[in-house]
């Protein structure tokens, strides 16, 4: 799993989640409903489309991205994934 941050509008940060090895359909799906418990971050939590990289074979994966803002939504993705992560 890699984090990045990442600018969307103006003001507006997004963590992007993607996943790799193991069942990435599987995992990918099982994180949506996780954060989808989590009440700070409902509302915020996207599926993006990277833009194919020519220079990879295959198409590009989709990421989940989350947005962050002052609300203490980047404190509760950090726990939450933290406690994803020890589940499996």
């Amino acid at each position: 799993m890699t984090i990045t941050d990442r600018g969307g509008r103006v003001g507006e940060v997004r963590a992007r989640i993607a996943l790799s090895g193991g069942d990435d359909v599987g995992e990918r799906a099982a994180l949506w409903d996780w954060l989808h418990d989590e009440p700070e971050l409902r509302g915020g939590i996207a599926w993006e489309k990277p833009p194919p990289d020519p220079t990879h074979l295959g198409g590009a994966m989709e990421v989940l991205t989350v947005a962050l803002g002052s609300g203490g939504a980047g404190v509760a993705l950090a726990k939450s994934l933290v406690t994803w992560l020890q589940k499996l």
